[in-house]
């Protein structure tokens, strides 16, 4: 396996639980899937962020367990391996836990859904365009433009 220098923090993150919790790394190259997919449901479910003091946990925030997931498929990928932890029916139980923890920390107020800025206005979009078609390029122009 690559060295911890040249893997994603995020893989850092699933690694560095396994460790914790079984005592020995995780080979990407060679775990089998069902044992993949079986440590990432308990990960998704009891991994915490590693806070200051031991007191300072909390929980992952939605995007970064998504982020962790995604780090772990490409991951998976670069070492050619044909596996998708995110579409491959073999982690369908561990994406419906994971799916299944959102809904829970909403619903309790643990997690607040994710809120997304407001769309730009058409007549700000015209504006912008005007702005960037002929003006020079100056923030403080943009700015007093919308």
């Amino acid at each position: 396996m690559s060295s911890h220098t040249q893997l994603n923090r995020f893989i850092l993150k699933f690694i560095d639980w396994n460790i914790e919790v079984y005592g020995t790394s995780l080979d990407m190259l060679t775990v089998d899937i069902p044992t993949l997919s079986n440590r990432l449901s308990k990960f998704y479910c009891s991994a915490m962020p590693k806070g200051k003091d031991d007191d300072d946990k909390s929980l992952y925030h939605k995007n970064s367990l998504i982020n962790i997931r995604a780090a772990i498929n490409r991951h998976l990928a670069d070492l050619r391996r044909d596996v998708n932890v995110v579409k491959d029916k073999e982690f369908r139980t561990a994406n419906g836990i994971l799916d299944g923890l959102f809904k829970e920390r909403t619903q309790l107020g643990l997690s607040k859904p994710t809120k997304h800025k407001e769309i730009i206005e058409i007549h700000d979009l015209q504006k912008i365009y005007q702005y960037l078609k002929g003006a020079p390029s100056s923030p403080v122009i943009l700015r007093h433009a919308v």
